[in-house]
């Protein structure tokens, strides 16, 4: 009898402490925060797919350069200004992108904004293709 309720303390005390050692190796989720923005380099490498996907005249990669430097300058500047609330920054950056992206498209011919805007289509975040569904 006395073997069954060591058996049995033995058993809660290993339960715990896996349940202890799973839950302490899962990062937290309250803590993720906003995507980071990408730096110069990886702007400039942006610009290189978008030029390769869309066949970009020389003209056209100068002011679409131009016009995404200047969106993640303005992209930096809300997420480094006081915020009331992330809600408030996530409708603010959202129209900043859409903003953007009209800006973008009037430089493009019929065939390349069908491109490009397959590309972005496909490179939302997972969260935001759910909730267009």
């Amino acid at each position: 009898m006395q073997l069954n309720n060591i058996k049995r303390r033995m058993l809660i005390t290993l339960s715990f402490l896996l349940i202890t050692t799973s839950v302490q190796a899962q990062p937290e989720r309250g803590q993720q925060g906003p995507p980071s923005l990408p730096n110069k380099a990886q702007i400039a490498d942006m610009i290189e797919e978008l030029d390769q996907a869309l066949e970009l005249t020389t003209s056209q990669k100068a002011q679409i350069s131009g016009l995404y430097f200047a969106h993640f300058e303005e992209a930096q500047k809300v997420m480094d200004a006081d915020k009331t609330s992330p809600q408030d920054t996530r409708q603010t950056m959202e129209a900043l992108r859409k903003h953007f992206q009209a800006e973008v498209k009037v430089l493009l011919n019929r065939d390349q904004v069908k491109k490009f805007e397959s590309l972005q289509k496909n490179q939302r975040p997972p969260q935001q293709k759910r909730s267009r569904r």
